[in-house]
């Protein structure tokens, strides 16, 4: 596994970010050369909105942005020594990843929870346009049957300004995406702890004391193991400059994002990831891991939650160690 990055795939990279900043007025957040899940980047689609109260009739119409549902993952190559054209698929750029690599990744990209493309960028001209075409890596026809080293891209779908609709056409509608979505029905227990007649941050503090000396076995994760529960997600819940309303949120949230952790299989990225240098000459890697459910509640509708959790491992050559804890949980969206 590579920790580095060649020049041409940084400019590969950077080509396809100012795109997505500058022309689709959405925020692109890369992953480390360290990740070898076959994904470079995280696009946050975003909906560009006409700021009316900073329009001055003497000045250029300002606009602002609104985020969309859903996120994208995204692979990135650049250079000529991947793409390839034969007279068999005249119409498709034919992208060499290597039959083994292909092998290994395409379970991760199937398993990414939103869509998965490649992007493929011609860096020979960079400095006058960006000639970039992609491919959606979730589909059978991207691949080959006679030839397990490649993707196919196809002519017609290039990466620009225009391509932002056909990003949203992959998230599909919103509905659709929640039906996805793992079922939970809330129960007197998930909150049984709130009291009406003691203040709800001292119920809370106490279900969060609790918790966070059970077995181990009743803070297990199916795919990530033993979720910690410590202070520094209490802190992040209780934060100072958070809003009054999104802390009794979560407060409440609290029995849901138990079970959560214990049922709900399914794991995807926030989208933060900061990697830095310890001592010791060892890497610390930290990422926000996502968990979602559609939760129908007793007492009001039903609401998409998700937990947050926080994942820090240390690498030397390889993986030395790993701590996953309890970081937030909030309501995403509320049903109709």
């Amino acid at each position: 596994m590579s920790n580095s990055r060649t020049v041409t795939e940084r400019n590969a990279i950077a080509a396809v970010q100012r795109y997505v900043e500058s022309d689709w007025f959405s925020r692109w957040q890369e992953f480390e050369a360290r990740n070898d899940d076959g994904v470079d980047g995280i696009v946050f689609l975003r909906k560009k909105k006409l700021d009316k109260k900073s329009n001055k009739p003497d000045k250029a119409p300002g606009y602002t942005s609104l985020p969309i549902r859903g996120v994208l993952f995204v692979q990135v190559k650049g250079g000529e020594g991947y793409a390839g054209q034969s007279q068999k698929r005249p119409d498709h750029i034919e992208i060499n990843l290597g039959e083994e690599y292909i092998n290994n990744h395409r379970p991760r990209w199937d398993a990414l929870p939103g869509p998965a493309i490649l992007v493929y960028v011609n860096t020979a001209n960079l400095k006058q346009n960006l000639d970039a075409w992609w491919t959606d890596l979730k589909v059978d026809s991207t691949y080959s049957d006679d030839n397990k080293q490649i993707v196919l891209v196809p002519k017609s779908q290039r990466f620009g300004p225009h391509s932002k609709g056909h990003m949203r056409r992959l998230l599909g509608p919103e509905t659709q995406y929640d039906a996805h979505l793992h079922p939970l029905t809330a129960v007197h227990k998930d909150s049984s702890y709130v009291s009406i007649v003691l203040p709800l941050k001292a119920c809370a503090r106490s279900f969060y004391r609790e918790w966070s000396v059970l077995p181990a076995s009743e803070r297990t994760h199916p795919g990530l193991g033993e979720i910690l529960v410590t202070r520094n997600g209490w802190r992040h819940i209780t934060r100072k400059g958070r809003r009054h309303e999104r802390i009794v949120q979560s407060l409440q949230l609290l029995g849901i994002a138990k079970r959560m952790i214990k049922e709900v299989k399914d794991v995807g990225w926030v989208g933060r990831m900061e990697e830095r240098q310890l001592k010791n000459g060892t890497i610390q890697r930290r990422e926000l891991l996502g968990i979602r459910a559609r939760v129908k509640f007793p007492f009001r509708q039903e609401s998409v939650i998700q937990v947050i959790l926080e994942r820090k491992r240390i690498y030397g050559k390889s993986l030395i160690s790993e701590r996953t804890t309890f970081y937030s949980v909030y309501e995403a969206r509320r049903g109709k």
